[in-house]
Parts: structure tokens; sequence; C-alpha cells
């Protein structure tokens, strides 16, 4: 797209900034959509405002402190200072422009409200905010560099568009000084080439959404600022700006090139466009974005007249769009495929649940095969039997117990022939036979389970067996919210049931367990130490050696015996245990699922809010239209038809398949269950991590939908071509009425050969091929012949990464227009002639203030017959004039009383103006012989040496006046002089009109 920045100002700026953003969001879900990353915009947005009510559009907002700007809004101390000044105190860059008469008219009430809710049609406070920001932190400044900065890294070209209102306060305060300051930051860098279009809602915009006062306040803002534009884009003297210390510029261009004015009527029929400005002028500003609109002559139309020197310089337009809804049907339908999803995901089954708990405890459930030799083929194969190391073994890798050593084979020389006497000492024995049973035990020792003793062997099963368990147990888990292994469907139901079933298993083979006889080794134990010491308190006695042999492998085989049936207790406790930590983190995702639920009911009715204010904005027609039908239609075409039986639709299901289940422990080692789609990693089932998951398991289906033109939707729902082309034309009237007739009284000479221009354009993608091409065609061909130029969204071969096929938008712009001959403009100069004197000014710009003034007055005495017409609407000279009306009153006086005169140089080739006090020395006032380019410096107090000029004239003034009984005698006096009319002899160096001004002037007090 063109690369461009877009400005908004004040409420309506803001509005219209930020349904562009919308606009533009679009764009970067397409390109998320796409796979394609994100990349710098071409497109910088700005608002600036004081409001703290900041817009929406849908649910799109903008950047707080980037986009969106708002200026210290504390003009209350301002306007204390301004009617209070300290002493000593330097007079402040607010004060040049607004007085201290002006800020008495402020109330305290009036400014607070400023700092909450905007300027309330009160100009001043839009651009005292201004001039604070500029001598404060300048934001204002900051991130107009940031925009341009961020801008031309890659161009050298940048098209700037402004949008305000002139009807409020923030908008129209702020809109000069900032177009002002573009065109300094774009000054700032050589080889920039800026251009820069504004686009401004005119008062009758707001006709019937304000109250009468508010209202008439807003007509007398709104021609106050065309009054000053107008003067900005056609004066040919420079014009200095000075915000505060160091932050100043002199205009020698206009800050502007195209001027859009927007008064709330339609076409020549003034049919009321109540709302909707913001959205209308996003379009028209979209279709300039497009990378087609280089082509478009009407850029340039209004720059020939300029260089013409005529004024003719304004325009209007007329936009209408209609656009596939793409994003917010494929939102909800995502939206719905997901919330059916979810659905599914927590209540539905088809997995036949005891089938598959028998396979998993039997061990040939496939991926979840680590189920004990305990239950595989012990109690789950022969119920409870006696005791063995077996019980204690993995499904897998088991190291093997070692053998239970026979006692007696070691002994076997003790036969009942010397049962008197044996070889074996007592001692010797004894000290043996407990070697070989902690050779065997491994109890004491701590030898690895490699050289298979019996407890090292036991720990390292037991603690496999668990472990195998758990992958087992928590696989399966993974498998049933999957589906199971034959296709069918699972969840977080079919997952609890599964291990429902499976604990309810093992606390039954746990029962059994307890049930049967527990090994009691400590009789035998008790026994073999009896034999010990019967044997150790006698002779070498073969009988009491074999007696004890025997119990010694009696107590060992009980300890054994003992030691398996404990730890397989404690296995089966386990094993409860982890079922139960499932189950707990299985009710923790349902809560959590639930919640993910809610979340995409929530996002349902967001979205279907989203369509319901698109379908509002008007001059755009969305398409295809809500209805059931038409939804079903587009959501059976994305997942498929429902299987007959009930479930989800296949190609849903297999979405739903493809979603991989684990349960894992955490780095505290609390069982929690993680998703992982496609490549992704596995994340813990967070509410977030759900949300993603399942919406980009699902989104992704309606893809297709988003690739389909508007051309054909608009042919699948039978609508008519021709018909179409109609509406677009009717509805794309110009938001303007213009008077035709009075533009070419207006103009003269050249200027009354050129009528307005208008060109039509309708932007649009026709498909080549295929559906929607012939509805296209027919489209176009109709405005072909209403002499519609169409162009395509993109240049030929161009590769663009956002939607061009999703939308039709007609623009019709009006160019070389006059300003009086807008029919919403002359309607201001009544409201805009009673604000002029008394009250708070409508204007900003302190010439255009006074020579109001001046106009105000010089009616009032063409009424009373004191002038023969009024003052037409001050420019050039006079208008400078006006920027110290109390100069022009003083000078009136100074001259009437002869004590301002024009010598001539000796040589007849010049002279100087002097100022003659009585007394003292004469004051040097310019060498210009035209009075009024003499004093048009002093006015405006260029230099320091102006303004003392300035000064001395009114002490001068205010000599003269006290030399009267009263000051009303001196005006008095004045007045008479100049009602007499200008001196009919040659040679008096004061035209006409400056007479008539002076005249008007002595009528001010």
């Amino acid at each position: 797209m063109r690369p461009t920045l877009i400005v908004g100002l004040g409420g309506t700026g803001s509005q219209a900034v930020v349904q562009l953003k919308q606009r533009l969001d679009t764009h970067k879900r397409w390109r998320e959509l796409e796979g394609r990353p994100e990349r710098s915009p071409a497109v910088v947005l700005r608002a600036f405002d004081v409001d703290q009510a900041r817009p929406q559009a849908g649910r799109v907002g903008l950047d707080d402190g980037n986009e969106d700007v708002l200026l210290n809004a504390e003009v209350g101390p301002v306007i204390r200072r301004l009617k209070d000044p300290r002493p000593g105190e330097r007079p402040s860059f607010v004060s040049r422009w607004f007085k201290p008469a002006d800020a008495r008219q402020i109330r305290e009430a009036q400014a607070t409200a400023f700092m909450n809710n905007g300027a309330g049609q009160i100009r001043a406070f839009g651009r005292i905010a201004f001039f604070q920001d500029m001598g404060g932190d300048g934001r204002v400044r900051r991130h107009l560099t940031s925009a341009f900065d961020e801008l031309t890294q890659r161009h050298s070209e940048v098209d700037v568009y402004v949008v305000t209102s002139i009807a409020g306060g923030t908008g129209a305060g702020l809109l000069i000084d900032t177009l002002v300051l573009l065109q300094k930051e774009a000054a700032r860098r050589p080889g920039l080439a800026v251009s820069t279009s504004l686009f401004c809602v005119m008062p009758a915009a707001f006709r019937g959404t304000l109250s009468d006062l508010t209202y008439k306040a807003g007509e007398a803002n709104g021609f106050a600022a065309l009054r000053e534009l107008h003067r900005l884009i056609t004066t040919e003297d420079p014009v200095k700006f000075a915000w505060a210390p160091g932050q100043d510029w002199e205009m020698r261009e206009p800050p502007v090139r195209a001027i859009y004015l927007i008064d709330g009527t339609r076409g020549g029929n003034a049919r009321r466009l109540q709302e909707g400005y913001p959205v209308a002028i996003t379009d028209a500003i979209y279709a300039q974005l497009l990378p087609s609109s280089r082509s478009s002559r009407s850029r340039r139309v209004n720059e020939e007249g300029r260089l013409k020197g005529h004024e003719d310089l304004y325009s209007t337009f007329g936009v209408y769009t209609v656009e596939y809804a793409w994003q917010p049907i494929v939102s909800a339908l995502a939206v719905r495929a997901a919330a059916r999803f979810t659905a599914d995901l927590l209540d539905e089954t088809t997995v036949p649940v005891p089938e598959m708990v028998d396979r998993f405890l039997s061990g040939t459930l496939d991926g979840a095969t680590g189920v004990p030799y305990l239950l595989r083929r012990e109690l789950g194969g022969r119920g409870v039997r006696r005791a063995a190391p077996r019980w204690l073994d993995p499904a897998e890798e088991a190291a093997p117990f070692p053998l239970l050593p026979n006692l007696e084979e070691s002994y076997q020389d003790i036969g009942t022939s010397m049962l008197s006497r044996t070889r074996h000492g007592n001692t010797d024995l004894d000290a043996d036979i407990t070697q070989q049973v902690q050779r065997y035990l491994g109890k004491a020792t701590g030898t690895p389970a490699a050289q298979r003793q019996f407890y090292p062997v036991a720990d390292r099963n037991t603690e496999l067996a668990r472990r195998q368990w758990t992958v087992a147990l928590h696989s399966a888990v993974g498998i049933m919210l999957s589906g199971g292994q034959d296709g069918g469907q699972g969840g977080v139901t079919a997952a609890e049931r599964f291990l429902d079933a499976v604990g309810a298993r093992v606390r039954q083979y746990e029962t059994e367990l307890q049930r049967a006889p527990a090994p009691e080794p400590g009789a035998k134990q008790a026994l073999a130490e009896q034999e010990r010491q019967s044997m150790l308190s006698s002779g070498r006695s073969g009988r009491k050696q074999l007696r004890y042999l025997a119990a010694r492998q009696g107590a060992l085989e009980a300890e054994v015996e003992r030691e398996c049936w404990e730890r397989a207790t404690q296995l089966l406790g386990y094993m409860i245990g982890t079922i139960g930590a499932a189950k707990a983190e299985l009710a923790r995702v349902r809560d959590t699922l639930g919640e993910v639920s809610r979340g995409f009911e929530a996002e349902s009715a967001a979205v279907a809010g989203d369509r319901s204010e698109l379908d509002a904005a008007p001059l755009r027609r969305m398409v295809p239209t809500v209805e059931e039908q038409v939804m079903e239609r587009f959501y059976a075409r994305c997942v498929g038809d429902p299987p007959q039986k009930g479930g989800l639709p296949e190609r849903l299901a297999a979405r739903r398949r493809a979603l991989l289940w684990t349960l894992s422990p955490d780095e505290r080692g609390e069982v929690r269950l993680h998703v992982q789609r496609g490549e992704e990693k596995p994340q813990p089932c967070t509410p977030e991590v759900l949300t993603r998951a399942i919406g980009g398991a699902t989104g992704r289906l309606f893809d297709r939908l988003r690739h389909m033109s508007v051309f054909e939707v608009l042919e699948t729902a039978g609508e008519d071509p021709e018909a179409l082309a109609r509406e677009m034309i009717e509805g794309g009237a110009l938001l303007s009425h213009y008077d035709r007739d009075r533009h070419f009284d207006l103009q003269s000479g050249y200027a009354a050969q050129v009528p307005p221009q208008i060109s039509e354009y309708v932007y649009a993608d026709v498909p080549a091929e295929g559906p929607g091409h012939e509805f296209g065609t027919r489209f176009t061909d109709r405005l072909l012949a209403q002499g519609v130029t169409l162009m395509p969204i993109t240049e030929p071969g161009e590769q663009v990464d956002y939607p061009t096929t999703d939308k039709i938008l007609y623009f019709a712009v009006q160019h070389r227009m006059v300003l009086p001959a807008f029919t919403g403009v002359e309607g201001l100069r009544e409201s805009y002639r009673e604000r002029s004197d008394g009250g708070i000014s409508p204007h900003v710009m302190v010439e255009e203030k006074g020579a109001a003034r001046l106009e105000f007055h010089s009616a009032r005495l063409a009424r009373d017959g004191v002038l023969d017409d009024a003052l037409p609407d001050l420019t050039g000279t006079a208008l400078n004039l006006c920027a110290d009306v109390d100069l022009l009153r003083c000078a009136a006086i100074v001259f009437a009383h002869g004590r301002l005169e024009f010598r001539r140089n000796p040589d007849q080739a010049g002279g100087t103006w002097y100022a003659t006090p009585q007394g003292r020395q004469e004051i040097p006032v310019g060498p210009h012989r035209d009075l009024a380019k003499t004093l048009e410096p002093l006015a405006l107090a260029r230099t320091t040496r102006d303004a003392d000029r300035a000064s001395g004239i009114k002490n001068l003034a205010a000599e003269l006046s006290e030399a009267y009984d009263d000051d009303q005698d001196a005006a008095r006096w004045t007045r008479d002089f100049f009602l007499k009319g200008p001196p009919t002899q040659p040679g008096v160096p004061i035209p006409p009109w400056l007479w008539t001004v002076f005249t008007v002037a002595s009528h001010i007090s």
C-alpha cells in the first residue's frame, strides 16, 4: 500500500483513525492466517485528543501512547495566569493570540470540564493544549517525528491524511497548528515528497445530534476554522508560527494540498446522512491507499488550479462499499466449531470403555503396556496366590531376582547317622548361615541390583514398576481423550470413566490382597532364634544344627514373602494414588474446558456484535446476510456433513483426533495434562493454551472461505449485477451539497470556464474466470457504461499480502470547488457573526479574530447608516492589520489628530511616516508610502523594533485622549473625523479601504 500517515484530531478524527485500524487489522489477520511474517507498516496511525474516553471500532482500539496520544488538558492554570498576570512575568506564547480579555470570558468550570471531556466547542482550549504540549513534553512533535522516521526508512514519498471535525473545540483548535507542524517536520527531511490532504467534517453534519446552543457554537467554529484555513492555502505572504522557545516555523507554502468537506447532505437532493462520517472518511482514504490509485488523475486536479492562482481549491467525495465479511464469518464459524469441539471433548464418547480397561490391565493396549506383572498376570489372571518376588516385576526390563538359597544344602553331611556330634562348630555354622542370608538379601551391604540380591532387585523393580505404571496410565488417559485406537470419539468423560473403572479394579485387587492371610515372619524368626540359642548352648549336636537350619530357612522364606506382600500392597496403593491424581487433573481440566467453553460463547457474542456493528455502518453493505441457512451452508462446506450415528462431522473429528494429550508431572511433581498440536511443543492445559489449541485446530477448517470473491458471494446469493451497479452509484452520492450556479457567479475569467470536476472510480478485483466471473463482468460493464472508471485494487502482476477480492469500493470525488458555493458553508455565517464580538471568539488566529470584530462592527455601522457598506471579508494586508485591533484604533486617533503624517524625502523618491508627539522626539513609523503597508509589520510585531513603534503609537493615542475631559471626547472626535470621508485633495497616501477600517476601529472601545 502507499506509504501513508493518518492523523486524527479530536473525537471525530480519533474515530476515523480507529475505523481505519479496524480495516488494517483485517489485513494483519489475513497475513497471520497466511503464515506470513509481520512487516513494518506502510500506514502509520496517530490520534491527538484530550478526551479521556477513547473510541473503539468493534473490539479494536488504538495503542495507548503510540497511536493514541492524549495531550495535557490542564488549561486552567494558563487561563488564570492570563487573567491575572504576575508583575514582571514574561508573557507566554499563548498570550500572543489569546489576550487577558479573552481569558476573562472563560469560566473555571469550562476549563475543568475540558480536562476530562474535550474542549466543548471552545477552539481556544484545543490550541492552548497544543501550545502547552509544544512548550512541555512535545508529544505531538515527537509522535509526528517518529511517524515520519518509520515511513521514510523505506520510502521517499509519503501521503498524509488529516481528519477532523471543525464544529468542536479540540479538533478545530488543533487543526491549523498541526498542519503547519506537519509541514515543518516534512521539511526537515531533504528529498522527502509529502502530499497532505485534509478531511473536514462541517457542523451541518451534526445537526440533530447537538443542542441548539451547542450547534450554534459549532457553526461559528466551523466558519472560523474554514476562514483561517482558506487564508493559509491562498496567502502569498509568509505566515509565522511560534509555539514555544525554539519551536517556530515560517509557512511559505500551503500546508495542505487537498481539502475534502463533508457537510451532512448527500448529493443534489440534500438527503441527510445522520452518522457514519468516520467510516465514510476511512473508506475514502482507504481507496487512495490502494496501489492502483497512483494512476488516478484526480489527485492532481486541485494542484493545477492552485498553480494558476484560483480559489476553486476545495473538494468533496462520495463513497460506497460492498464487502464480503469473510473475517466475521470465518470467526463466527470457527468459534462455533471450537465450541462444538469443546462440548464434545467434555461430554460425548463412543469409546468402549470396559473393553479398553481390559486391554489396558492385560497389557495389550498399544501405547500403554506398562502394567506391572502383579495386575497383568497375577491378580488380574489367577487371583491372590502366595506372595512372590514376581509380584514386584515391572512390565519391561525387570531385573531377575536371586534364587532363594537352600541353607541345608551346604550342610548335607549332617545326617541322622551323626546326630550326636558333627564336624561343624555351632558358632562357625551360625556365622556361615548368617552370611549366606545377608548375601542373598543384600540388606546391609548396599550392593547394586546387578549382583542379584533380593532387596536391591526389589527396590529397583518396584520403582520401575511404578514409573512404567504411571507412564502407562497417563498414556491410556491420553488415548481415551483422543478417542481410543479404533477411531472412536473420546474425551474427558471417556477418560474419567476409564479411570473410574481401572481404579475400581485396582481397589478390588487391593481388597482381595488385604483379605488374604498375610505372611507373618515374626513367629518363624522367633523360632529360628530359639533354635539358634539351643544349638549354641550344646555341643555339636547334628539334630540341633538341622533344626536350626530348617528354622532359618523358614524365617528367610517368610521374610521374603512378607516383603513381597507389603511391597505389592504399597504398589497397589501407589496405583490408586496415581489414578486419583489423574482424576483430580481431569476434574481441573473439565473446569478449565468449561471456562474455555464460556470464553467461546462470549467470543461468539462478540463476533456477532462485530458483525452487527459492520452491518449498521452507513455507506457500507456487508455480504452475505447473517441468516441461519447461509451460515449452515458455509459451515457444512468446511466441516462436512455430520455422521448418521451422531458425533462430530468427519473433518472436525479428524482435527479432534490430531490433538495429542499427555499426562506428566510438572517441576513440582504435580500431575498435569498437556496438549500438543502438530509439531508444537506440548503445553499445560491452561485456559489460554486450550483456547489456542482448540481454536487453531478448528480455525483452519474455514480457510477456504477467506479466498472466496465478493462476486462469487453475490452471485451465489442470486443478486442482480446491474441493480448492484445502481446501488453503488446512488450510495456513493457526494457528501456535500454544492451550488453549481453560485460556483460560476463567484468566479471570473479563466475559472468561470472551469466547472467542478468529478471523477468516479470503482476499485475491485474481478475474477478472471470461474465463480463470480460472469457476475463481475456484467457489473463492471454496467458501471463503464455510466462513465465510471474501473480500477483493479492491485496493479497487474503485483503481489500483496492483504485481501483484495473481498471488496468493491466505489469512490466519487469532485474537485475545483469554491468555498462559498458549499451550501453548508454559507449557512454558518450567521452564527459566526453573532459570536464575532463579545463572548469567546471562535477564532484561534489573532488576525482573523481581529478581522471578525471589525467586520461585525462594520455590519452594525452599515445597518445604522454610518457606512454605505459593511467591510468585506478582510484578506491580505488588511487581515494582517487586524492582528492588533488596538493598534488600529490608536493609529486612527493619532491620524485624526494630525499626529501621523507622511513626509517626502528631499529627492521626492519616497518618504517616511512619522508619529509626532507634542514636546517629544518624533517617532519614525515606517518608510512605505502606503500607510497600510507601514502599519502591517507593527501589527504583526515582526521585530522588537516594530513592537516598540506600535507601543509608541499607542502611548501617543493615550496622551491625546488624556487631553480631553474623558476618553469619550477623544473617541467622538476621531469618529467624527473619519465620518467626514477621506480628503479629496491628491497626495494623501491612504487608500479608501483603510479609511473605512479606521472608521470602524474608531467605533471599537
